[in-house]
């Protein structure tokens, strides 16, 4: 009976042990859908594309990034703020090939960081609403992403 109580408390011990991770609000993989200028009150309207291609991003657990645009594709690493609901790209690479009307401001906002002149910089804020991640970075506009599963 003695050597079944040890092996009844190690299991208990294994069994209520949680696996941590660092999963944040925006940890995953992203669909852009939607770019809202909050100047004009209007959507950008989708590139034409060919095919099935999507303009995505992967936001890894570990702080690190990336995904594609319709015309490039990019990588770098994040700090996140969760009481804040801010995100800052700390730093960004892309495939340089000219972007397109969602590209642009994408980009832009991937380097908003990068181009300020004070610290800390003004973040990207985020919300999570439903299913849709919702980027709003300092100057312009308003990025909708959906999961992509």
């Amino acid at each position: 009976m003695k050597p079944v109580i040890p092996f009844i408390l190690l299991l208990s011990v294994l069994v209520s042990c949680k696996k941590e991770t660092n999963d944040t609000p925006v940890t995953g993989k992203w669909e852009l859908v939607r770019i809202n200028n909050r100047l004009t009150g209007t959507d950008i309207p989708k590139p034409a594309i060919s095919g099935t291609e999507s303009f995505h991003i992967v936001f890894e657990p570990g702080g690190g990034y990336n995904g594609n645009t319709f015309r490039n594709v990019f990588d770098g690493s994040y700090g996140i703020n969760t009481t804040e609901k801010s995100l800052s790209f700390d730093n960004v690479t892309f495939t340089r090939i000219g972007e397109d009307q969602w590209g642009r401001p994408f980009t832009e906002m991937t380097y908003s960081c990068l181009l300020q002149s004070f610290t800390p910089c003004i973040p990207v804020y985020y919300e999570n609403s439903g299913d849709t991640l919702i980027l709003r970075e300092p100057s312009l506009y308003t990025f909708y992403l959906l999961p992509l599963r």
